[in-house]
């Protein structure tokens, strides 16, 4: 049954774009646009073990291998009139699996969005990305075929969320603006509880927008007197080659240590990310390098256990066609104990051969 009904909406997407496409050529005006990206590696866990944290390659042990999708995406666009448009997208994210283990497959994207309802002002409402980095940092590190920026790698917010969102600018080139939202907190997930979080992103562009710059800061209640705040900056800067970003954040959790040995009741997890890429251009391939660190302590209230975490990759991205790359990279996660912390992890070392391919 389920294959049922993935083949039907695959059908309804492809039908709708084939018809807009012919539409096209009589009106001149598209309603659908249809949009896919696939990406995923052959890796080899050259390092490591099964009991580290909880980053992707983290269950594998040592000389495990394998080909896998880490994304299966598929979606349209619609625009009703000028002033409405709306997307819808279907996902798979390795390893998100059906109890018997085949592919699951889940909704990533359904919203509506009305732009103009005010001077320079959008709404949004349904299932979208949230405002904490799909906006700033993501676009600006612009592979995350290779890894998700630090704040979604390490869970700290979700990218998606199902609320409702107001995004406008101050001024007439479109330089400074923010995001403001209101969402379940719970992700793709449906709501388990009547708390809500609110999310707020300012923004400002800079030397004919060479440079971004990005405050961030979300609010969600756990009940009782658990909650949960974020604080997240972000400078980028970026020319015909070249892009640079620094995203450092931190989380108070308060309330979240209930250990009896513990010195506070809060947990404050931090992170610092670094990451370059450049383009080298060949006369018949485009080739970019790629380079990042991140820096990440679990709980900097806590300095007695616990871990200092180093995440590390590096590559190559060649794209022998457009909207087609070929990434050889290395992957890697080290693991520095605190003084009193009694695990030894090991460090996860995966050399990957990542394949990346998208279309509109």
């Amino acid at each position: 049954m389920n294959r049922i009904i993935l083949f039907l909406l695959f059908a309804i997407l492809f039908s709708g774009n084939v018809f807009s496409q012919s539409e096209q050529g009589k009106s001149g005006n598209s309603k659908f646009t249809f949009k896919g990206n696939f990406f995923g590696d052959y890796f080899l866990k050259a390092g490591g073990d099964s009991t580290g944290g909880r980053l992707q390659y983290d269950p594998y042990v040592k000389d495990f291998n394998a080909f896998a999708f880490r994304r299966a995406n598929i979606g349209f666009n619609y625009k009703f009139n000028r002033n409405f448009d709306s997307w819808f997208s279907l996902s798979y994210d390795g390893p998100d699996t059906l109890p018997d283990g085949n592919i699951g497959v889940y909704i990533r994207d359904a919203v509506v969005r009305w732009t103009d309802v005010l001077p320079k002002t959008s709404m949004m409402l349904g299932i979208m990305p949230v405002p904490a980095y799909a906006f700033t940092s993501e676009k600006w590190w612009s592979y995350r075929s290779v890894e998700k920026t630090i704040m979604d790698q390490r869970g700290i917010v979700s990218s998606r969320d199902m609320g409702f969102m107001v995004a406008g600018v101050f001024d007439n080139q479109n330089d400074f603006g923010y995001y403001a939202m209101i969402g379940n907190g719970s992700g793709n997930k449906i709501e388990s509880n009547k708390y809500k979080k609110v999310y707020l992103t300012l923004f400002g562009n800079f030397m004919e927008k060479n440079i971004l710059v990005s405050l961030y800061s979300d609010y969600l209640s756990s009940g009782g007197n658990k909650s949960k705040t974020t604080l997240n900056n972000f400078v980028g800067y970026k020319n015909k080659f070249l892009n640079i970003g620094v995203e450092n954040f931190f989380q108070i959790q308060s309330n979240f240590n209930t250990s009896a040995s513990a010195t506070s009741s809060d947990v404050v997890p931090y992170g610092l990310s670094i990451f370059i890429h450049q383009n080298i251009i060949d006369e018949d391939l485009v080739m970019n390098y790629f380079l990042r660190y991140d820096y990440v302590n679990d709980d900097i209230n806590n300095k007695n256990t616990g871990f200092h975490q180093s995440f590390m990759t590096a590559g190559l991205d060649i794209s022998p066609a457009e909207n087609v790359h070929i990434m050889p990279n290395i992957w890697l996660n080290a693991f520095t104990p605190k003084p009193m912390q009694t695990k030894k992890y090991t460090t996860d070392v995966v050399p990957r051969i990542t394949f990346w391919y998208e279309y509109n």
